[in-house]
């Protein structure tokens, strides 16, 4: 148990090396107002007509959640330019529809309609109207929109951490993120060398109605535990958790020897429950303070019934075993 513990633990600092990956695309653009005076050049202005259709067309852009709210319109403008191959939106109206899970958004989409208008004859004039003179000299600066297209960040996925605590605790559990981004499952091993419950229990031999009491200690105690964790933030650096599953405990060399036969070990199955604490102190190292409860459904036992007749066991007790298991150690995501 020692070595795996070991080998585990080595095994997470060396994959949380790995570095993470942010790949961030945007968009420098200008906004469609032609102001060619700002440069302190004279030219001849330029006149154009806007032809308008006079449908309304729509595109639906599914937004990046890490940008914001403003850059998540820019881009639907900039789908719908794309789209119907246009230089302007007329009378543009933005739709949002948010999905939220667990209280957690999952998905914004926004669908954008208007009327797809394009410039047309676009020509070099010596002479405009006079209103479109009044306009001209107006001060109208050239404006740009700058905006992010999207945010792509990896999240650590697996987690591996290395527990020590109560009753000789030595333990390793692996966590990993499950598809929906909502839950993650775990596996969880662990080995307690200061825990030796003792034993009660009435044996019966086949055929017969003597009820035969004996009595024990367990040598070693092992156990095993696979679900789901749920984490919920708390501060900036603070998680809190809550994990639930099943859970097998083999309880060993237990030294039970009474007239129909003897029990060489104790396999109890049953439910997991636990609470927990997760501090980051440096990036993807955290300090991890957990609690948890085996509940048992179910007890088999290993028999070693040589030159005695078959037996079955009856009202078992146990002694000396804490209803809780509390625990620290280390954690590392990657």
């Amino acid at each position: 148990m020692k070595k795996i513990i070991l080998v585990g633990f080595i095994a997470g600092i060396l994959s949380s090396c790995s570095s993470s990956k942010k790949v961030t695309e945007s968009t420098n653009a200008k906004d469609p107002i032609l102001n060619q005076n700002v440069n302190g050049l004279i030219t001849r202005p330029l006149l154009a007509d806007l032809s308008v259709d006079k449908v309304r067309k729509e595109v639906t852009y599914t937004a990046n959640l890490k940008i914001s709210e403003i850059d998540r319109n820019a881009n639907a403008m900039q789908l719908f330019l794309d789209t119907h191959q246009c230089d302007f939106v007329v009378d543009p109206i933005f739709t949002n529809t948010k999905t939220d899970i667990n209280g957690r958004t999952k998905e914004i989409k926004i669908k954008l309609t208007g009327l797809p208008a394009k410039y047309e004859n676009i020509k070099q004039v010596d002479e405009i109207p006079k209103s479109i003179e009044q306009y001209r000299v107006l001060a109208n600066p050239v404006m740009r929109n700058d905006y992010i297209n999207s945010i792509e960040e990896s999240n650590p996925t697996i987690g591996v951490e290395v527990n020590l605590g109560r009753g000789g605790q030595q333990g390793i559990q692996v966590d990993f993120l499950l598809k929906n981004e909502i839950m993650r499952g775990y596996i969880s091993a662990e080995s307690f060398n200061a825990v030796t419950p003792s034993f009660t229990l009435d044996m019966i031999a086949d055929g017969d109605t003597t009820l035969y009491n004996a009595s024990g200690s367990a040598l070693s105690f092992n156990s095993i535990s696979a679900g789901l964790m749920k984490e919920f933030p708390v501060l900036n650096r603070v998680n809190f958790r809550a994990v639930g599953g099943l859970n097998y405990s083999n309880y060993g060399n237990l030294g039970i020897i009474s007239t129909p036969g003897e029990i060489e070990n104790i396999s109890r199955i049953g439910l997991r429950i636990g609470l927990g604490l997760d501090i980051r102190i440096y990036k993807s190292i955290s300090f991890v303070l957990k609690a948890h409860s085996n509940i048992n459904a179910l007890n088999l036992y290993s028999k070693n019934s040589a030159g005695t007749t078959s037996f079955k066991v009856k009202n078992l007790d146990m002694n000396d075993s804490p209803f809780y298991y509390l625990g620290y150690g280390v954690r590392i995501v990657f």
